[in-house]
């Protein structure tokens, strides 16, 4: 009767550090695309407030490009990895 009791205590507890795990494995994707969005307006507030030529702006155009496509390939693989915790931990 003591090791079914603990048997349940055990799984109970591991499904409530299970739940913690859920709920925190949003935040990591979320904090980085914050920190994309707040480089990405800092830049742009840095090219709108100065007078830069062509070539300049053309050039910031491009970064900025693979500046999105990094950023997205980054938050793909982190769903990916979400995906995955969550499935281990079902």
């Amino acid at each position: 009767m003591k090791v079914l009791a603990l048997v349940v205590l055990v799984i109970a507890i591991s499904g409530l550090e299970a739940g913690v795990v859920k709920r925190d494995a949003q935040d990591p994707l979320q904090q980085i695309t914050d920190i994309f969005q707040g480089i990405s307006k800092t830049l742009q507030e840095k090219f709108a407030n100065a007078e830069i030529p062509s070539q300049t702006q053309e050039l910031g155009a491009k970064i900025q490009a693979h500046g999105e496509t990094i950023s997205a390939s980054i938050q793909k693989w982190i769903e990916e990895m979400v995906a995955l915790s969550k499935e281990k931990l079902s």
